[in-house]
């Protein structure tokens, strides 16, 4: 029996060891990972019977719970929902500026007036008439009513009819979003409302704001879109229902179980493997955007392109140079964006480890304008891979040509998409975040070292409302700085235009400038890049 189980660990470990080289995208692996593989192989069934030991005192939990608040006890947050609990509730805060473009008639209250009557009714979300709490090492749901403190007019700046410009626009959004949630944190939610128009795209209309800064225990960026278009957008409007939301077939429910059941496995399998690449052949990060304690008040930028010009650019380039993809571009720009950063600081450094959400349904955003709220399914179904961006390449930063940083960063994400790094990830996250309690997984959280989240979002078109007299003309949402990584960029494509946001913590970058250029620059080299590509094409 024993020799079974000592050639079982041999055969896995093998496996995983094959797996790291196979997804190594051509870097050398050391033959010493193979003790550190067979170490961790072993280690999986005593980390199962913990989980376990956690799983019935987290039911404990529960039921001490539901008898101490009864009816008003919402449930423990589960799986990625209770991951995004650990640490302070501003750090988990994704912070969402929609901009109204409103007939010149309209005034700033009657905008409040009819963006209060499409809030205020019967929320079927439960999620959205709770409280937030932690008790036992575990976070769990209160039902409270709670709109009349989390709907609220933003700051008015002189009087209402002053026009904000973009630079007091963003003051006042980075004043927001940089407060702390209502009662404590314990809200997980909060709708701002513009109290005054903005100067945005032209004088023809009235152009109001909403901030909405929702926890992201609610629900990950793509379920926000959904949930936003569900809200706002006009019913008529709403297009063809994604196939996720119709019943399935018998035979295709029987299909994904046993899919889903077969990738499990392997996932459980190759949990050596994503560990040693992750955790053991990165190392930690050290970089000028990384290593100090943030302030967890961060420096908020934008960048939006006017017309649809960079999305044509973008599927211009991939149609130019094989085997490229849309997220390839966009990483090369973001690659070159920082690499001009670290350069013009003096602080030179290969590459930066970055996570890349990954949304369980993202690629819907681009058919659905509208949907019916009873239809959602609010909640954080991402995870999330790493990637080693590249920064500078070489020496001499300015030799090194925008191509082979493309074709770097193509060949690394290959390597990736060819992996089960997504699946192990999920599985991990979301077994280990339901049955440990959150000390645990404070610990954990920072057994990792990443400089920056960068999300790449397909956004809807636009959405028109209030029976069409109404468009959203602009959704702009920037990502939390949670789990100590100070540095995040979003690019979304809503109405297939660019909408570059980039939040940087203020102990890392002092000067809100540099943090717009690296937001700014970002076009700049898809330009480049564009501009290369031609000249090789002539």
């Amino acid at each position: 029996m024993v020799l079974v189980l000592d050639l079982i660990a041999l055969s896995v470990t093998l496996i995983n060891f094959l797996e790291v080289k196979r997804t190594s995208a051509g870097e050398q692996t050391p033959l010493w990972i193979i003790p550190v593989l067979l170490i961790v192989t072993v280690c999986i069934p005593i980390a199962i019977i913990l989980l376990c030991m956690f799983a019935l005192y987290r039911e404990c939990v529960r039921i001490i719970l539901k008898i101490k608040y009864g009816e008003k006890f919402g449930g423990l947050l589960k799986g990625l929902d209770a991951f995004q609990t650990i640490g302070e509730p501003i750090q988990h805060v994704i912070n969402t500026c929609l901009v109204f473009q409103c007939p010149k008639t309209m005034s700033a209250q009657e905008f409040y007036e009819a963006i209060e009557e499409k809030l205020r009714r019967p929320s079927v979300l439960p999620q959205f008439s709770s409280i937030l709490k932690k008790e036992f090492g575990y976070s769990y749901m209160l039902k409270a009513s709670i709109f009349d403190t989390a709907f609220k007019k933003m700051k008015l700046i002189n009087t209402e009819n002053h026009k904000l410009s973009r630079t007091e626009l963003m003051l006042l959004i980075n004043e927001h979003a940089n407060a702390q949630m209502p009662k404590d944190g314990s809200i997980p939610w909060e709708i701002l409302v513009g109290s005054q128009p903005i100067e945005w795209r032209d004088n023809m209309h009235n152009y109001y704001i909403i901030l909405s800064r929702v926890h992201h225990a609610l629900c990950d960026g793509a379920a926000l879109v959904k949930l936003t278009g569900a809200t706002y957008a006009d019913k008529e409007n709403t297009a063809t229902i994604s196939s996720e939301y119709l019943p399935q077939k018998d035979s295709s429910v029987t299909m994904n179980f046993f899919k889903g059941l077969c990738e499990t496995l392997l996932a459980i399998i190759l949990i050596p493997s994503w560990y040693v690449s992750n955790l053991v052949l990165k190392g930690k990060d050290k970089n000028i955007l990384k290593g100090k304690k943030l302030r967890m008040q961060s420096h908020y930028a934008m960048n939006i392109e006017d017309h649809s010009c960079y999305v044509q650019k973008i599927k211009s380039i991939k149609k130019r140079i094989p085997r490229v993809s849309f997220s390839d571009v966009l990483l090369t720009a973001i690659s070159a964006s920082f690499s001009e950063f670290f350069t013009k600081n003096s602080a030179l450094t290969e590459k930066v480890t970055v996570v890349l959400p990954v949304l369980v349904g993202a690629s819907e955003l681009r058919k659905i304008k509208s949907m019916e709220l009873r239809n959602l399914k609010v909640q954080n179904e991402f995870s999330s891979v790493a990637l080693d961006l590249p920064i500078c390449m070489s020496n001499a930063p300015d030799q090194v040509d925008i191509i082979s940083r493309l074709n770097l960063i193509s060949k690394r994400t290959k390597a990736l998409r060819s992996s089960f790094h997504y699946s192990i990830n999920r599985l991990v996250t979301k077994t280990i975040s339901t049955c440990l309690s959150q000390p645990l997984l404070v610990l954990i959280s920072k057994s990792s070292s990443y400089t920056a989240i960068l999300s790449l979002l397909p956004g809807p078109p636009k959405v028109t409302c209030f029976d069409g007299s109404t468009i959203i003309s602009d959704f702009i949402g920037w990502n939390p700085n949670a789990f100590d990584i100070g540095s995040t960029m979003l690019i979304t494509t809503y109405d297939d235009r660019l909408h570059i946001l980039v939040s940087i913590d203020e102990a890392l970058i002092e000067n809100y400038s540099d943090v717009q250029g690296i937001a700014d620059n970002v076009l700049k080299y898809l330009d480049q890049l564009d501009e290369k590509i031609s000249e090789l094409c002539k």
